[in-house]
């Protein structure tokens, strides 16, 4: 994107954690943000809207306690 003088851009981006690995992050756009999967196991939260980062890892972590675990390089964390 290009923009004049007067224009600025803003950009913000959270990484979304469980335990020491990176699952994902989330961009914020107006009204929340929207989840991105970095690993394979979190596409089914590929571009949905949550209201915060938060909410998107603790979608994350509802994922990841429901996934087979034989399909996560991850390690099974402590709940």
């Amino acid at each position: 994107m290009i923009l004049g003088d007067t224009q600025t851009a803003s950009f913000s981006v959270h990484l979304v954690e469980i335990g020491a690995h990176a699952v994902g992050f989330v961009t914020q756009e107006q009204g929340g943000c929207r989840f991105f999967a970095i690993n394979n196991l979190y596409r089914a939260l590929e571009d949905q809207p949550f209201d915060s980062a938060d909410t998107a890892r603790s979608a994350a972590l509802e994922l990841r306690r429901d996934a087979d675990p034989s399909l996560s390089v991850l390690p099974t964390l402590a709940t």
